[in-house]
C-alpha cells in the first residue's frame, strides 16, 4: 500500500509543494498515532514559514462562498419562479417552445430587477 501510495505522490503535483509523508497507523492499536500528529504539525509549520495558510484559507472562502451564493440565487429564483413555474418551464422547453438558455438568461435577468 506504502508503495502505491508513493506512486500515486510522484505523480501529482500539490500547489504548496509539500509532499506529504506517509505515515504508517494502526489505529486498533495506537500505534503512529505521536507520529501522525508530528506530520500535522510540521505540514502546519511549512504553511505558516511560506505564508500559504492565509492563502489556503482565502482558497477555501473563496469556493465557500461561491456556494453559499449558488444556494441564496436558488432559492430567489425558486421564489421568483413560483410554485409549478419550474414544471411549466420545463415542459414549454421539452416541447420546444422555449430555448433553456435563453430561459435560464431571462430568470436571472428577473432576479437583478428584483
Amino acid at each position: 500500500m506504502e508503495r502505491e501510495i508513493r506512486t500515486l505522490q510522484s505523480l501529482a503535483m500539490r500547489g504548496d509543494g509539500w509532499t506529504p509523508p506517509i505515515i504508517k497507523t494502526v489505529a486498533s492499536q495506537g500505534l503512529g498515532i505521536d507520529e501522525l500528529a508530528a506530520a500535522v504539525s510540521a505540514y502546519e509549520s511549512y504553511l505558516r514559514e511560506k505564508n500559504l495558510a492565509l492563502n489556503k484559507s482565502v482558497e477555501n472562502w473563496q469556493e465557500r462562498l461561491v456556494e453559499m451564493l449558488r444556494d441564496t440565487l436558488l432559492e430567489k429564483a425558486r421564489e421568483k419562479i413560483g410554485k409549478g413555474g419550474l414544471s411549466r418551464y420545463a415542459a414549454e422547453v421539452a416541447e420546444h417552445k422555449r430555448d433553456p438558455y435563453t430561459l435560464v438568461e431571462e430568470i436571472a435577468a428577473g432576479l437583478e430587477k428584483s
